[in-house]
């Protein structure tokens, strides 16, 4: 009964750690994202691989009871499109448009139009990713 007792805490405090580390990489990736807003980051900034945020998103939505919460978790999954690989050390964000269009605006703009693109298609998968989820676990999208 006593090892039983002690078992069952055990998991308890295992199972709060993991939520709590998972709320902790997804609020530095929100912070990542509030300090560039509308910018596309390298993934080697998020605080864990991809596949491991997406884990913290499905750890944070299966503990979280507020619905609100759920929601903003939820576009947060979606938001993990905006961290790609290669951009390197500085956001990729639309540069600020010119009086008149410049040979090198043009290529600046192409190159941030074809990363838009990459990050819309993503953006779909990870929104059929999150809503599949949201399925499984029978939670309401």
């Amino acid at each position: 009964m006593i090892r039983q007792w002690l078992e069952q805490r055990r998991q308890k405090k295992e199972a709060v750690e993991l939520v709590g580390g998972a709320n902790i990489a997804i609020s530095r990736m929100g912070a990542l994202l509030e300090k560039h807003p509308g910018g596309y980051m390298d993934e080697s900034w998020l605080p864990l691989a991809k596949p491991a945020m997406k884990t913290a998103f499905k750890i944070a939505i299966a503990a979280e009871t507020n619905p609100e919460r759920i929601e903003w978790l939820k576009a947060g999954w979606i938001l993990l499109a905006d961290f790609q690989p290669g951009i390197g050390n500085t956001p990729l964000s639309s540069p600020p448009m010119p009086s008149k269009p410049t040979p090198e605006f043009m290529a600046s703009f192409g190159c941030y139009t074809d990363m838009t693109k990459t990050v819309a298609k993503e953006g779909e998968r990870l929104l059929a990713e999150m809503q599949e989820f949201m399925t499984s676990r029978q939670i309401s999208n």
